[in-house]
């Protein structure tokens, strides 16, 4: 994965038109997070896509938290989005596509990622991979903790 493509989604929306960003918009606009630190610290693999991520070992109440209010957010303007976690996938970021299985467990430095606000993204895909636009920006109450 390019580095401006690394990303951890709180919520998957799907295909959308360009009259639902408004309203998409407006539901993300109403959450009220605080933010959070997220320590990435193990990798994982999916065989379907060979799928190398990075997850932590310990969710923050501060991630479970705001994936849960967003997503209630969206479903009540009709978006039935779950929330990261809640389809049988940990929350994770993808690092590798397409990567053969790994022999024996990977160790990894933990990262520490500081949640100062959560985006609204809009992925396009090209022959490349998929590109990421952002659409809006949320702050998160306490972004800016050191």
């Amino acid at each position: 994965m390019r580095a401006p493509s690394l990303h951890l989604t709180l919520a998957f929306i799907g295909a959308v038109s360009a009259q639902d960003i408004a309203a998409l918009k407006a539901a993300a606009g109403r959450v009220a997070g605080a933010g959070f630190e997220l320590r990435l610290d193990r990798l994982g693999y999916w065989a379907r896509g060979g799928i190398v991520h990075a997850l932590p070992s310990a969710v923050p109440a501060g991630l479970r938290q705001l994936a849960g209010d967003l997503a209630e957010a969206l479903a009540a303007e009709g978006f039935p989005a779950k929330a990261s976690g809640d389809r049988g996938q940990a929350p994770h970021v993808t690092l590798l596509r397409n990567a053969p299985a790994p022999r024996q467990a990977q160790q990894i430095e933990p990262v520490t990622w500081r949640a100062a606000e959560f985006v609204l993204v809009e992925s396009q895909l090209s022959p490349a991979g998929s590109d990421y636009r952002v659409l809006a920006h949320f702050p998160l109450a306490g972004g800016g903790m050191r």
